[in-house]
């Protein structure tokens, strides 16, 4: 309830979806990566095993203090994507070293007996610099990039509708 009524006060968002409230709260979460004990060796001994978003925190700690601090943009497209469909987003990275992504859409039930359970697949594409990097994460209702910038003034950034089922499908798109 405090994300979704920061995204109406401060970010001008008349009618967040839920998407957009997830993108933010998924986005601004504390990584606990290592753990309490930090790493000893090559990840002997630790908690955990991996950066998150993992199976054993997944995307880590909610930070309501990051979520409502409004360091970053929301594009919460409600209108969605169709098969095939682009959507490109010019983003300002000037005076920025690194730039976080993460993309988060409702994906609609899928049938009981289906062995894959993501309906629909949106990807995220960011173009820098010439160079393209993708994420397609076939599984998940999510795709989380991290883009070290090398004095980029400006990426694009486009999210694709790779499987649309049962669509159009909206969703959220938060950068910081």
């Amino acid at each position: 309830a405090v994300v979704r009524e920061n995204l109406v006060k401060n970010l001008n968002l008349t009618n967040p979806s839920a998407a957009a409230v997830k993108a933010v709260l998924l986005h601004t979460a504390d990584d606990l990566f290592p753990g309490q004990f930090g790493s000893v060796g090559k990840a002997q001994g630790q908690e955990l095993l991996s950066p998150a978003p993992n199976p054993h925190e997944g995307f880590g700690r909610v930070n309501m203090d990051r979520a409502t601090a409004n360091s970053y943009q929301v594009y919460d497209e409600v209108v969605g994507l169709s098969n095939g469909e682009t959507k490109t987003f010019t983003i300002d990275t000037a005076g920025r070293s690194h730039v976080k992504l993460t993309l988060v859409y409702m994906d609609p039930p899928a049938l009981a007996s289906a062995a894959k359970t993501l309906v629909n697949d949106l990807s995220l594409q960011v173009l820098k610099g010439g160079e393209a990097l993708e994420s397609n994460d076939t599984t998940n209702n999510f795709e989380v990039a991290h883009i070290n910038l090398n004095g980029e003034n400006s990426i694009e950034v486009s999210v694709i509708g790779s499987r649309i089922i049962n669509g159009p499908q909206p969703y959220a798109l938060v950068v910081e």
